[in-house]
């Protein structure tokens, strides 16, 4: 048998406790026409025992994950082109909204957390155009069924807002 102590078993514990740290969000931009938004741990807890892993994720979760229809179906061969985390995850809130051919408007906190930026990335809007959405849009436009464009909605001088047109 293997012993514990081998490197690929240390590397199974660092990814589940890494797991344990990922947090989930939901219903962000409020898609489910309801006034409830939440979050939890990816994963609750792990225990590995004798060669076998068991994990859990709140209840809160397990709803979710439980219900299909709030997730988009999309190509594993249009994911797998993708170079940036970005673009992936601006096709998957295009491929949500595609039905309607926008996104609705997102103030930029909210987009910033749907891309998975932390506060001190791209701090500046242009700085967020160029590094992530537009490079993101280039990749969609060029190697996915959809194309995107971004549209901006100013308060004063300040970029308050944007959306996302889909064809």
């Amino acid at each position: 048998g293997h012993k514990y102590t081998d490197k690929k078993y240390r590397e199974i514990d660092e990814v589940l406790y890494e797991l344990v740290g990922v947090r989930i969000r939901w219903n962000i931009l409020g898609k489910d026409k309801q006034e409830r938004r939440g979050g939890a741990a990816l994963l609750s807890g792990f225990e590995v025992k004798d060669g076998m892993c068991e994990y859990d994720y709140s209840e809160l979760l397990r709803e979710k994950l439980a219900n299909p229809r709030i997730f988009a179906r999309i190509s594993l061969t249009i994911q797998n082109k993708f170079n940036s985390k970005h673009s992936l995850a601006l096709y998957e809130l295009l491929a949500d909204y595609k039905g309607i051919n926008h996104t609705p408007w997102i103030l930029i906190g909210d987009f910033r957390e749907l891309m998975g930026l932390d506060e001190n990335q791209y701090t500046r809007f242009k700085d967020l155009k160029y590094y992530v959405i537009n490079r993101a849009l280039k990749e969609i436009n060029r190697d996915s069924n959809l194309r995107g464009s971004l549209e901006i909605k100013k308060q004063g001088r300040r970029i308050s807002e944007i959306r996302f047109h889909i064809k």
